[in-house]
């Protein structure tokens, strides 16, 4: 029988217990939840003889922790959630059916996830789930019109399950200042493995937390550290990948940042280097007036 091993880095939010318990609920059984605390508080936990803590850091970051607790995984598969996201109790069980007889192979198993704003509010994403070989470039950062709208891809962290050997052999951590944990891992596995498959279930699995607290909505890195990110990372890409992203990605950055300057760092990156969509151009339009119209509202 295939064994999962959880892997949950933690700075100590008391949100912890909510997504541990999500995990117990699972309708298949878990050999292990790790919980690799990233500070040297204490936690709240669990008392489940399942759930073990390792202590790391702090200061390490989610993708070193992440990979501490792969390294320490009894389990042939590991599945990552972040503290403050939670799984429905199928969500293993489903993804276990849809990689088949043999999970171990290199594929990776991801999901739709629920992305649920502080105010209740939720949206569901990917509005199209990415092709089991597709580009992965491709894929997250080109800006396309969907039934419902313009978006790029979307892969969360909390919806990735993947055979253990894999994240040894390609780590999680390998470039752990990405600005991108998700996409850069993904690329560097399909890199090494080009026939890997992600095979991502259009049903939402995961309910992805974003708030003013959320790791992943703070605006702790610079525009250029995007910038040099899509110069780093999407070389090989198409021109329309390459532009897209830049009017995307990094721009969201810098409207995060409440920077101007920033937000046109980026699409001058974006028409330097790439070769940006419609789509793609009228989204930085809209967040340059956006954020041109708080700027001068500020007293």
């Amino acid at each position: 029988m295939i064994s999962v091993s959880v892997v949950i880095p933690t700075v100590g939010r008391a949100c912890l217990v909510e997504a541990i318990g999500s995990v117990l609920q699972q309708s298949v059984p878990i050999l292990e939840v790790i919980v690799v605390a990233d500070t040297v508080d204490d936690l709240e936990l669990s008392t489940s003889e399942q759930v073990r803590v390792l202590r790391c850091g702090p200061g390490l970051g989610a993708p070193g922790a992440r990979q501490v607790g792969v390294d320490a995984a009894r389990g042939d598969m590991i599945a990552l959630l972040d503290d403050d996201d939670l799984w429905h109790p199928f969500k293993i069980e489903a993804q276990l059916l849809r990689l088949g007889s043999n999970p171990t192979e290199v594929s990776i198993a991801s999901c739709a996830c629920a992305v649920r704003r502080e105010d209740g509010h939720e949206k569901l994403l990917p509005r199209s789930p990415i092709d089991p070989l597709q580009d992965i470039a491709q894929y997250l950062y080109t800006y396309s019109l969907h039934r419902s709208g313009p978006a790029n891809g979307f892969v969360q962290t909390s919806s990735l399950l993947f055979p253990r050997h894999l994240a040894l052999e390609v780590p999680l951590d390998e470039k752990r200042d990405a600005v991108h944990d998700e996409s850069t891992w993904l690329l560097a596995v399909r890199s090494k493995y080009p026939h890997a498959r992600i095979e991502q279930l259009a049903d939402p699995y995961v309910v992805y937390r974003v708030g003013s607290n959320s790791l992943s909505n703070n605006a702790f890195t610079s525009v250029d550290r995007y910038i040099d990110w899509g110069r780093q990372y999407l070389r090989g890409a198409s021109a329309r990948t390459r532009g897209d992203y830049y009017l995307t990605s990094p721009v969201a950055a810098a409207v995060s940042a409440g920077s101007v300057a920033g937000l046109l760092r980026a699409v001058r990156a974006g028409f330097r280097h790439g070769s940006p969509g419609v789509w793609a151009v009228l989204y930085a339009v809209a967040k340059l007036g956006a954020l041109m119209t708080r700027t001068a509202r500020r007293p």
